[in-house]
């Protein structure tokens, strides 16, 4: 026989110190044990109850525990959208009073002695309301922000997506609006 340990028929030469037989039960010191018995874990719940999930593999619906910030987003920038086609529509319009006013052609106002507004105070009307378009914008960014801390939200994704893309395109659609309301002043 091999003394390689790796071999499959080798087994650990016999030790006369260590035999089963040189330890007595009868002496002292040792105590004997009863003969050993299948080990059977204590069981912390019944098994013959079916499996319930717990709280944190509760499936959420759809409309249960939604992300504010997905709501907020969505609702700054349509408010900034409507306040900002508001004032492009004006500032288009009073913009181009302000050049139909200051044209050499004014056999187009009226004779009856009504008041017409002067042409500087149709500019400064367009410029005001030009000005005031740093509100929709500073909403604007704000919903751009929080559209984006929203779509770290499982469930406010979308709105949060749908924000982001309102409020880059909103911009492009209020100047779109003011120069579609400052186009009948254009002479072409």
């Amino acid at each position: 026989m091999s003394q390689d340990p790796r071999d499959p028929g080798w087994s650990p030469p016999p030790d006369p110190q260590y035999s089963q037989n040189s330890c007595d039960s009868s002496s002292e010191g040792y105590q004997s044990y009863p003969p050993e018995q299948p080990y059977l874990p204590e069981q912390p719940y019944p098994v013959d109850q079916p499996y319930s999930p717990g709280p944190q593999q509760t499936p959420v619906s759809r409309f249960e525990k939604r992300s504010a910030k997905g709501v907020i987003s969505l609702c700054l920038v349509l408010c900034a959208l409507g306040i900002s086609l508001m004032l492009s529509w004006i500032a288009g319009t009073a913009m181009a009073a302000s050049r139909r006013l200051r044209s050499p052609d004014f056999d187009s106002a009226p004779d009856d002695g009504s008041l017409v507004p002067s042409a500087a105070d149709e500019f400064l009307k367009g410029a005001f309301t030009l000005v005031l378009q740093l509100v929709p914008t500073a909403l604007g960014i704000a919903a751009l922000v929080v559209g984006i801390l929203a779509c770290k939200h499982r469930n406010s994704k979308r709105l949060g997506i749908v924000a982001i893309i309102i409020s880059v395109l909103a911009p492009v659609v209020s100047a779109l609006l003011f120069m579609i309301a400052m186009a009948p002043s254009i002479e072409g």
